[in-house]
């Protein structure tokens, strides 16, 4: 998802950054059948060799909490985006940002003021798909997936670059595909590289999240994409890894152009940019530049400040699931509920309630957080109906704003899921103990809200039980 209202990195394959009522349906599909995994029969899908999480976890530690893996050459990438016509300001440098790995900043002695033109990227350095392998309409990897389309096609765009990286096609990209290091905190790398199936330890150590059921569920349909690659039936490994990487690329990587448009492309140089927790600490921001991009400063830039753009006001799972890191005491809405009604009027029906209960109408995933106890209560109110008292109670919300009356049951069913979801974290955390980085800070995020959660719904029961 592109940030509101501006061109900004384009969560273009995220199930965890759609209107998310679709994506809680992925998990509570993942979560209903823990065995589910994506599996074939057939010479195509070699056997798992040595676990890839093994050597990307043992880098976790030391993981900065930025949005790409970096650059493998500043001059090499420099270079090329200037001989595509790029142009960055002279007191504007690519430089390693101690706790965040590479980024943008301004060089020191200097200072820019707001409105300075820091980075112009013309047309011929951007990367898109090209026109001339338009498909028909591409299915979504992912239910909600924005513009599969136009990302299918810069997915096979960069896997046919990085597979044939010393073939003619490929030789005026290699500086740009050289560059593109997917940060390894990514679910979706946590998962392995193997073609068989997910990587055990990649996907304990995201138990009990919600970013665990979207990653497996991406991961599904990225193999259905890849496999029919007419490649795949001879080397189904590379083919794989090639697609992996490019998933990965966009994920972290993509803008949106232009603003509101269906075009993805990745924008060199400006990626480089990292992460600002929200629009108004941003101190630059990315425009639509006559088919271009540009980057301009939205404050002044002292000597030595680090340049950075708002991805978007985001969750840290959706950070998490989309750009690899987390942010301490992020205020963007805290982790979301993985329930979701059995039937459709069920779901329609928890929404009209929600948006009774929030004052306005509002499609925003159930989450836990401060004040959150009696949407919860809500819900398991809603999951407990039978279908005639859905039917009476939708009838009841069209004529007045009353609300469903909670019962103490619903309180007692409340305390019970919270206490499944806080042993199945708690199981998570024993298996992966030792293990750091991202999916390690979501997690015990998650597991703190779990406690406060459990502690507030407690307090609705009567006092001689609580």
């Amino acid at each position: 998802m592109a940030m509101s209202g501006q061109v900004g990195p384009c969560i273009a394959a995220a199930a965890a950054a759609c209107s998310l009522s679709q994506a809680q349906g992925l998990a509570h599909r993942w979560r209903k059948d823990e065995n589910s995994r994506p599996r074939r029969s057939g010479s195509c899908w070699p056997q798992v060799k040595e676990p890839f999480i093994c050597e990307t976890l043992r880098r976790l530690p030391g993981q900065p909490m930025c949005g790409f893996g970096g650059v493998k050459d500043p001059l090499e990438l420099l270079a090329w985006f200037k001989a595509r016509g790029g142009w960055i300001h002279e007191d504007v440098e690519i430089a390693e940002i101690p706790g965040a790995g590479w980024g943008l900043r301004v060089k020191s002695g200097q200072q820019l003021k707001a409105r300075t033109l820091l980075i112009r990227v013309p047309p011929a350095a951007l990367l898109a798909a090209l026109d001339s392998d338009r498909p028909e309409q591409a299915s979504e990897l992912v239910p909600g997936e924005e513009l599969p389309t136009a990302s299918a096609l810069l997915r096979q765009r960069l896997a046919y670059a990085w597979l044939d990286q010393r073939g003619l096609a490929s030789q005026s990209l290699a500086p740009l595909i050289h560059s593109l290091r997917p940060p390894p905190g990514l679910p979706l790398l946590l998962l392995g590289d193997e073609v068989a199936e997910a990587d055990e330890r990649g996907a304990e150590i995201l138990r009990g999240t919600v970013v665990r059921s979207h990653s497996l569920a991406l991961r599904a349909g990225l193999l259905e994409e890849a496999l029919r690659d007419p490649r795949a039936a001879a080397e189904p490994e590379e083919i794989w890894k090639a697609w992996l990487w490019a998933q990965a690329v966009i994920m972290s990587r993509v803008f949106k152009l232009p603003k509101g448009g269906e075009r993805v492309v990745l924008v060199p140089v400006v990626d480089i940019a990292n992460h600002a927790v929200s629009r108004r600490e941003a101190n630059a921001a990315v425009q639509d530049d006559k088919g271009g991009v540009s980057l301009h400063a939205v404050k002044d830039l002292s000597s030595g400040a680090e340049i950075r753009i708002c991805y978007g006001e985001y969750s840290n799972e959706q950070l998490l699931f989309c750009y690899g890191f987390v942010i301490p005491d992020n205020p963007h809405g805290g982790p979301m509920c993985p329930l979701m009604p059995d039937s459709a009027a069920k779901a329609a029906l928890l929404q009209d309630i929600l948006g009774k209960h929030r004052g306005q109408p509002d499609a925003s995933p159930l989450r836990l957080g401060s004040g959150k106890a009696k949407e919860l209560l809500l819900a398991m109110r809603v999951l407990a109906m039978s279908d005639s008292e859905v039917e009476e109670a939708r009838n009841q919300l069209a004529v007045s704003s009353s609300m469903v009356e909670v019962r103490m049951w619903d309180v007692m069913a409340a305390l019970r899921w919270l206490k499944d979801w806080e042993q199945e974290l708690a199981g998570a955390e024993r298996s992966s103990k030792g293990l750091h980085g991202p999916a390690h800070e979501l997690r015990l995020e998650v597991q703190q809200a779990v406690r406060e959660a459990t502690d507030e719904v407690a307090r609705q029961l009567p006092a001689p039980l609580y």
